[in-house]
């Protein structure tokens, strides 16, 4: 009878140990596994990220471009000597950096799974207030020169922030607000959807 109950006892805990062992082992792996798919979120954002940052500097290393004038583009109010004209009379409208961030990410927005915005603690142009997510973003970097990125999943999304710095091209409309080179000017938000990354953590 003893070495029966012993058995049953040994039984139940190597089951148990062994259930213990297993659910630790599933924790781990899902641990694991949202960190790793984090960090490939991470890397997808903020390549979008480093993706526009680079276009913007082209539209800035070139002085801000010009396109012609037609019915989907009227010149910018909120820009400074937002357009001029040819030889021939030609309107010619100006996109500086931070205008021709803002149309690409319309455009994205309207057209794929990611989301992008510029936006400032200060902006000039009403459309570029920060939202909640943006508005502690944009605090922390200031407060936090050395981090490149503040990110925050919510809302089904991953989202990334990280600070646009005032270059030379920014101080033509933004020089009567103090700012000088090198200031946190504001951010470019970068959302990524998550649907198959909480999909497979089910």
């Amino acid at each position: 009878m003893k070495n029966k109950n012993f058995l049953i006892y040994s039984a139940i805990i190597i089951i148990t140990c062994f259930a213990l062992f297993t659910a630790k082992y599933i924790s781990n792996t899902k641990d694991d596994y949202k960190t790793i798919s984090q960090e490939i979120l991470f890397q997808q954002a903020s390549t979008l990220f480093n993706n526009i940052v680079t276009m913007r500097k082209w539209n800035a290393d070139h002085g801000s471009v010009y396109v012609k004038s037609h019915d989907n583009i009227k010149p910018n109010p909120y820009l400074i000597e937002n357009s001029t004209y040819t030889k021939d009379n030609e309107l010619l409208i100006k996109i500086n950096p931070a205008w021709m961030t803002r149309q690409l990410s319309e455009l994205s927005n309207k057209s794929e799974n990611f989301y992008f915005k510029i936006t400032s603690l200060n902006p000039v142009n009403p459309n570029n207030f920060p939202d909640e997510f943006e508005k502690n973003g944009l605090k922390i970097l200031e407060k936090n020169k050395e981090l490149k990125f503040y990110t925050k999943i919510e809302n089904n999304k991953y989202n990334l922030i990280g600070p646009l710095k005032v270059e030379l091209s920014c101080l033509q409309c933004h020089a009567e607000q103090g700012y000088v080179l090198g200031d946190i000017r504001g951010g470019l938000r970068v959302s990524v959807p998550i649907d198959n990354y909480l999909e497979n953590i089910q």
